[in-house]
């Protein structure tokens, strides 16, 4: 399945075109990579961003008190090999990185 802009919601566009600008103007003033402002507006401005942007993935969660990056890490890895994954690489693993992953890789059909 594909998840390019014709299959989000107008208001998760809307949503998304406000977080990447959130966060070029972040990265413009040397505030940070983006990643958290961007996706923390996205989802302010439409709660259902993270919805839209998951559905139809199969996506694999890690919990736990210690290694969850690490252990993403590997797990992004592994299940890349059958296709392309969705994945944070920077660590930011709450809502807002998790819209940032997404709308960042919308063809992929994993996230992790």
């Amino acid at each position: 399945m594909t998840h390019g802009r014709s299959s989000l919601s107008v208001m998760t566009r809307r949503a998304l075109l406000g977080g990447l600008s959130a966060s070029a103007l972040s990265r413009r003033l040397g505030k940070g990579r983006g990643a958290q402002v961007g996706g923390k507006l996205a989802y302010r401005l439409w709660p259902r961003t993270l919805d839209d942007l998951a559905r139809g993935r199969t996506t694999l969660l890690v919990s736990a008190t210690n290694g969850k990056s690490t252990t993403a890490t590997l797990a992004a890895a592994a299940i890349s090999s059958p296709g392309p994954t969705a994945f944070n690489a920077t660590g930011a693993n709450m809502e807002e990185g998790l819209v940032v992953a997404l709308d960042a890789e919308r063809s992929a059909p994993n996230s992790a």
